[in-house]
């Protein structure tokens, strides 16, 4: 499951197993990232509340750009759970698998608003280069009219997605049990990430 020791929902105490329970996924268990920061509790409800936070409130960024941006940042960092995640939150969101298999194999292979190719470009080179000045980017993202709340949760969404992959590639994070070939989520169950969950 993991290159540490992590806490199984039979063996856990009181108060962590009140996290597990909240934060238990919609197809009936604890997803993997959830239990490698079963060690912490304070870390795991505070990584939690960021999480639900940033992907599920309201923002200038819609559901879907936030999944789009998540699948970009995995796709740089080649880290396949976060790839197999919120490619199959963007495919219960979008209902087109097909676009969804093209879009993580490459976002540049599918058509896209250019002001969406434009923030996705940002993402990836923000996860690539994050030493570069970027200063011009962000001046010509205003200057196409994002506003600079819009750039906020860009640079929000990006950063944190480049923090799950260090956690998840840092310390072993497996896939689940419920993963098909093609990197989805099995059909009967429910999504691994509710597109309907909001605060």
């Amino acid at each position: 499951m993991a290159w540490i020791r992590t806490l199984s929902e039979e063996e856990v105490d009181t108060k962590l197993k009140v996290y597990y329970d909240a934060y238990r996924a919609p197809w009936g268990g604890v997803d993997n990232i959830v239990k490698v920061q079963g060690l912490n509790p304070k870390y795991l409800k505070a990584h939690m509340d960021f999480y639900r936070t940033l992907m599920y409130s309201s923002s200038p960024l819609t559901r879907i750009q936030r999944e789009m941006i998540a699948i970009v940042v995995a796709q740089t960092n080649n880290c396949q759970y976060c790839i197999n995640h919120h490619s199959d939150a963007l495919y219960r969101l979008t209902k087109n698998k097909e676009h969804v298999k093209q879009f993580r194999e490459n976002f540049r292979n599918v058509y896209l608003a250019p002001l969406e190719l434009k923030m996705l470009e940002f993402a990836e080179r923000l996860t690539r280069e994050p030493q570069f000045h970027f200063q011009n980017d962000i001046e010509e993202l205003q200057s196409e009219g994002v506003s600079d709340e819009t750039i906020l949760a860009i640079v929000m969404v990006t950063g944190y997605f480049n923090f799950v992959s260090r956690l998840v590639q840092g310390l072993g994070v497996e896939l689940e049990h419920y993963w098909t070939e093609e990197g989805f989520s099995e059909e009967e169950l429910p999504m691994a990430h509710d597109p309907a969950y909001a605060e």
